[in-house]
């Protein structure tokens, strides 16, 4: 890979123009220029406004209960889809990526751990050349009821148990095709010790 300063970035951004915002998100057009000179104008960046060190801007949470990975199967609009999900979400302001993961923990999957149960596995790039953000991902062992769950959210469906070998399955079928999801799970199949 090859080394870059803040001096010398093999991209620079020109110009920058807010086109949209909300609550959550930014849209913005980019006038960029590559190291060779070539110039794209309104290059699309999408940008959370809640980014903690290391532009982590949401969490992930991979809950396991009684031996047993924890999956939401939910209905994500935009593509017309259900898909198997892991518990996740956008960090707030001020908080750490750990008090994130327990909040989604519990909001979308009804689920609590302790603090010491929660393992931080790897940080992903959900979408780099396009969305301005990093997904911190963890496994949260020991899980057991308890809290609310929030059913506020468009989409969110119900919470499945599945063994390691149905992961593997549903892994090998296609079934679980949300990327965090599938980083989340091939660690944990994979049996990465947690950092």
């Amino acid at each position: 890979m090859k080394e870059v300063s803040e001096d010398n970035l093999p991209v620079r951004i020109l110009s920058r123009r807010l086109v949209v915002e909300n609550t959550r998100w930014k849209v913005l057009f980019d006038h960029i220029q590559a190291e060779n000179g070539h110039e794209v104008l309104g290059y699309l960046v999408v940008q959370p406004k809640v980014s903690l060190e290391g532009n982590v801007t949401g969490v992930g949470v991979l809950p396991v209960l009684d031996d047993k990975v924890i999956l939401r199967k939910s209905y994500r609009y935009p593509l017309e889809d259900y898909f198997w999900e892991i518990p996740r979400g956008l960090v707030e302001e001020g908080d750490d990526p750990e008090i994130s993961a327990l909040r989604e923990l519990e909001e979308e999957a009804g689920l609590i751990c302790d603090k010491d149960d929660l393992h931080f596995l790897c940080n992903v790039a959900p979408e780099a050349s396009t969305l301005a953000a990093k997904v911190a991902i963890c496994l949260a062992t020991n899980c057991r009821p308890g809290g609310v769950r929030d059913l506020e959210e468009p989409g969110l469906g119900d919470c499945h148990a599945f063994t390691r070998d149905e992961i593997r399955s549903m892994i090998a079928s296609n079934e679980v095709c949300e990327g965090n999801t599938q980083v989340a799970l091939c660690r944990y199949l994979l049996d990465v010790p947690p950092a």
